[in-house]
């Protein structure tokens, strides 16, 4: 007997709602754990796909069901478009790369098209994501205190500062965060607290209670602060005062009551931004912007701001076709050498900001295409979910702006994997008839 048959036999012998959920539920649970585990996932879905019969779901789907099979569409769309641009790109093996990185966009909607549908409960995936954040949160605290812990003649000693580099932190940015690069792990947090900030509305059940979740938001809030993603806290603010005004809306003493704690988080982040010099001085970045030399970038948002002038020089010469996926950074670092800002070539950078870098390789039917993602499903489909997946997409789409999201695989598979979650069950009505379980 081979392989194949005894793994299509072992998968059997499971109901459909156990053997599709508890795939969905675990990918869920382990994405905030970084991306070495995450090309393992794409291959066991893919697995599920083959040996369950989901080929023929996904081709039923797509050709008989219809429903909301417009979007998943656009996404597979994208990921060829990325392809055809490897017909006119210099650097081949450079693009070759990116399109195994965004292999998750063509990937994931054909296997979550495969998953039987009345078998997946978007609740269960919910709960997973937030449980898994929550316990690499702790774990990056458990990492950072481990590491702060040390013995000098004999005595123990606490020190957040490693040695050698006193101005970092066990607690602060990228040595706090040990599992991804902030940028994304705060991204990871922010849709962990807007899945949180959904439960607290007593119209959607949750297993974790109120206290749990308030205490849970508070404790990935000050998460949040740690890991000094600027994109992440101003994300962050637009989802505290969207909650607090959707509580106050229903003007109930109830709703009243759940407003304080969003009240009170709007007044620290106010005071922080006030106290911590690094948010402090992006106002300071922006009125001497026009000052900077051509030999030198002071700054994030210094450098941010002379990559984006420099890609919009780029834009208006391809802008048709882009450059190719493969030339981007090449055609960005010749850009940057004709002004002598000699930095962006040192440091490799790309160009931060996902619906730029789409336009330069792309051109202009890449980003429409891109935007038409993103807004395609707010303003077509009403559901159970729509509310968060509006907050997602705000969380994906302001990142989007600050960060090339889609270079690296953990923004590719987390926006791709939720993205097609949501499209397929946001207003799916499950069929409660019992099943015949046979292939």
């Amino acid at each position: 007997m081979n392989l194949s048959r005894i793994f299509s036999q072992r998968l059997q012998r499971l109901s459909w709602s156990k053997r599709d959920q508890y795939i969905i539920v675990v990918i869920a649970f382990f994405i905030p754990f970084g991306i070495r585990l995450l090309p393992s996932f794409i291959v066991l879905l893919g697995l599920s796909w083959i040996f369950t019969g989901g080929i023929k779901r996904t081709i039923e789907y797509f050709f008989y069901l219809k429903e909301n099979r417009f979007f998943l569409f656009l996404l597979i769309f994208f990921y060829f478009f990325h392809l055809l641009s490897l017909l006119y790109t210099e650097n081949l093996r450079t693009g070759a790369f990116d399109i195994q990185v965004k292999l998750s966009f063509l990937l994931i909607p054909l296997f979550l098209t495969g998953v039987h549908r009345d078998s997946v409960d978007l609740n269960e995936v919910l709960h997973s994501f937030l449980s898994g954040t929550i316990i690499a949160a702790i774990l990056c605290y458990f990492i950072a205190t481990c590491n702060s812990v040390g013995l000098d003649s004999g005595e123990i000693i606490f020190d957040v500062h490693p040695d050698g580099y006193f101005w970092e932190n066990f607690f602060f940015y990228d040595r706090f965060s040990v599992f991804h690069q902030p940028s994304y792990f705060a991204m990871f947090i922010l849709f962990a607290l807007a899945i949180g900030f959904y439960y607290l509305k007593s119209n959607n059940e949750s297993f974790f209670g109120y206290r749990f979740i308030v205490i849970t938001m508070l404790f990935l809030s000050v998460t949040l602060f740690l890991l000094s993603s600027r994109a992440g806290l101003l994300v962050w603010f637009i989802l505290i005062i969207a909650f607090g005004l959707t509580f106050t809306q229903k003007r109930t003493r109830k709703s009243y009551r759940l407003a304080i704690p969003f009240v009170i988080l709007i007044g620290v982040f106010s005071f922080l931004l006030i106290k911590i010099s690094r948010y402090n001085n992006v106002k300071e970045e922006f009125k001497v912007y026009e000052n900077y030399t051509q030999e030198s970038i002071n700054s994030s948002i210094g450098t941010r701001m002379i990559l984006w002038e420099e890609t919009v020089h780029i834009i208006r010469r391809n802008f048709f076709f882009g450059v190719g996926q493969g030339d981007i950074k090449m055609e960005l670092h010749n850009q940057a050498k004709k002004k002598g800002y000699l930095q962006i070539v040192e440091k490799n950078l790309n160009i931060h900001n996902q619906f730029l870098e789409t336009f330069v390789g792309l051109g202009i039917g890449g980003v429409i295409l891109l935007i038409m993602i993103l807004l395609g499903p707010v303003i077509k489909l009403k559901g159970k979910y729509f509310e968060l997946f509006v907050y997602f997409n705000i969380i994906v789409s302001v990142n989007l702006v600050f960060e090339s999201m889609f270079n690296r695989l953990a923004g590719v598979f987390f926006f791709a994997f939720f993205y097609c979650l949501f499209i397929l069950f946001m207003n799916h009505v499950p069929n409660t008839k019992p099943k015949n379980n046979a292939l």
